[in-house]
């Protein structure tokens, strides 16, 4: 794989990582986290290991409000954890 290559296959996977977290309401709690730097990097590196962005593009396009990450995605049980911990702190979001 070029140099060239691998940068657009970090950048196709970073955008459908923002994608995901923002389809799932998680944006803004995400940049809460104390350490949501370290979370985001893990989180990239276990996105860019994923050898189903098609599928993952696809699932975006097709799901409006989802209430979880399809049962493919590497990053599924964080998303999980982040929801109900959001859920948590501010019930009225139970409504999501």
């Amino acid at each position: 794989m070029s140099i060239l290559n691998y940068f657009i296959r970090v950048n196709e996977h970073a955008m459908l990582l923002e994608a995901m977290t923002a389809k799932l309401g998680l944006t803004a709690h995400l940049e809460d986290l104390p350490d949501h730097r370290n979370v985001m990097k893990r989180a990239g590196q276990r996105c860019l290991a994923c050898s189903r962005p098609h599928d993952c593009a696809d699932w975006l396009e097709d799901n409006h409000e989802p209430q979880q990450a399809p049962r493919f995605c590497r990053n599924r049980d964080l998303f999980s954890r982040m929801r109900d911990q959001m859920l948590t702190e501010d019930p009225a979001q139970n409504s999501l």
